[in-house]
């Protein structure tokens, strides 16, 4: 297409652009709004996509010397008056796409969401194995399809684990032995907080932190249900999600300073989830004799917290063998545990949270540990208290349930969300 036909045609899709934001939107239902939302998006994605063609030609051709300028990244972010981070990301995407054409295809086509294409870029940008995700493209594409953003960040996650096992590791060495903390005094009197730890340390440091956020947001929703009533929303709590991070660290630092030194330390704070590959990979490790694996079974590596922070595998186990992380080793056997009583309740209740981190509602991320855990089929119908039949959900969408909604999980192992007219829950996009 000719210079003077991209101008018009750019010029008619401004225009309507123009239309549609003066326009008043009116939506009688949500599912209207998912629906145009969802169109937004893939044409957004679609608009994205040709803002990279563009830089990828004058990237190809050198027009960006034309000027004097010294790459495509440094034309682009003053032409467009863009940040040289943006500028960076849609260069890195236009070099990927020249290998990845499978991914470039579908994101011209608005079928794979910005933020995935970005997880595949900075894999792609790994100078120890990006080399080898074009091997990988259809295999990552294919899942991408069935997880959301954050699901699919965890899995190039565990294709990097996979692929680049030696430089995850020095990376994870390096972040534990340049640690440090400082708190600062500042001019206006205040504290400034900032510190950098290791996976191991970190993750024990956030779950023991999570605990005493969320008691304070208890504590601010019991004060608030007995103000207003039981259907409390959080712009009636008394302090702000902020607020109440900043007293929950300032308890978690009292309540440790008026502990004996001699107490007893608790039970391991954090659970760690590990393949059964991860596993023997880390018994490896630590033998001193590593070993790799294809990264194209990156699905079967999995040495992760429950939030989806990434560990190595030998350093998950020499500190589950001292007693600081709980190690969780998942088989290919699907379990099978199950208890007589109604509730779930002990290691039956902490197996379901584990095997799935988050409420399976559908685009729910409340974590797991802060979910209730309950019966998939009710249990009046079935008697059964069992793994099979159990799964955290979130107090709000429990209470879905009985309004006629349904969760279940297909024979992929992937959770739905029916509403009571049989339909399902799905992204728009």
């Amino acid at each position: 297409i000719g210079y003077n036909t991209l101008m018009e045609t750019v010029t008619i899709f401004d225009e309507a652009l123009d239309k549609m934001l003066a326009a008043d939107h009116q939506f009688q239902t949500g599912r209207e709004a998912a629906a145009f939302a969802g169109m937004l998006e893939r044409a957004s994605r679609k608009l994205d996509a040709l803002k990279v063609a563009v830089v990828d030609v004058v990237d190809r051709n050198g027009l960006y010397a034309e000027d004097g300028h010294r790459s495509a990244k440094t034309w682009l972010a003053f032409t467009c008056r863009i940040s040289t981070g943006e500028a960076h990301r849609r260069v890195s995407f236009a070099k990927m796409f020249r290998t990845l054409n499978d991914t470039a295809y579908r994101y011209r086509a608005g079928e794979i969401g910005t933020d995935q294409v970005g997880e595949l870029a900075r894999a792609f940008r790994n100078p120890r194995c990006g080399h080898l995700l074009a091997g990988s493209e259809a295999l990552l594409l294919e899942h991408e399809r069935e997880l959301t953003a954050k699901q699919f960040e965890i899995a190039v996650k565990h294709w990097l684990a996979t692929a680049d096992a030696e430089g995850i590791e020095q990376r994870h060495a390096s972040l534990h032995r340049f640690r440090d903390l400082r708190i600062t005094p500042q001019f206006d009197g205040g504290f400034h907080i900032d510190g950098t730890f290791g996976p191991e340390q970190g993750a024990a440091i956030k779950e023991i932190f999570e605990r005493f956020v969320e008691t304070e947001r208890l504590a601010d929703f019991e004060a608030a249900r007995l103000a207003y009533g039981d259907d409390v929303i959080v712009t009636q709590f008394a302090r702000s999600e902020a607020q109440r991070r900043a007293d929950a660290f300032y308890k978690m630092c009292v309540n440790a300073a008026s502990t004996p030194a001699d107490a007893q330390k608790p039970e391991p704070l954090v659970t760690i989830v590990m393949s059964q590959d991860a596993y023997e990979a880390g018994l490896a490790d630590i033998a001193g004799t590593p070993v790799t694996f294809d990264p194209k079974q990156y699905r079967r590596w999995q040495c992760e917290t429950l939030d989806g922070t990434s560990l190595s595998p030998g350093a998950a186990l020499a500190a589950a063998m001292a007693g600081h992380i709980r190690r969780v080793v998942i088989g290919a056997s699907e379990a099978s545990v199950s208890q007589k009583t109604r509730s779930f309740t002990g290691p039956l209740r902490r197996m379901i949270q584990t095997l799935d981190t988050t409420c399976v509602w559908a685009g729910c991320d409340i974590p797991s540990n802060r979910c209730q855990v309950d019966h998939v089929t009710p249990w009046r119908a079935t008697q059964d208290t069992s793994a099979g039949n159990g799964a955290p959900l979130c107090g709000k969408h429990n209470r879905y349930k009985e309004h006629g909604y349904h969760t279940y999980r297909d024979s992929h192992g992937n959770w739905h969300t029916q509403r009571p007219d049989g339909t399902t829950i799905t992204a728009a996009a």
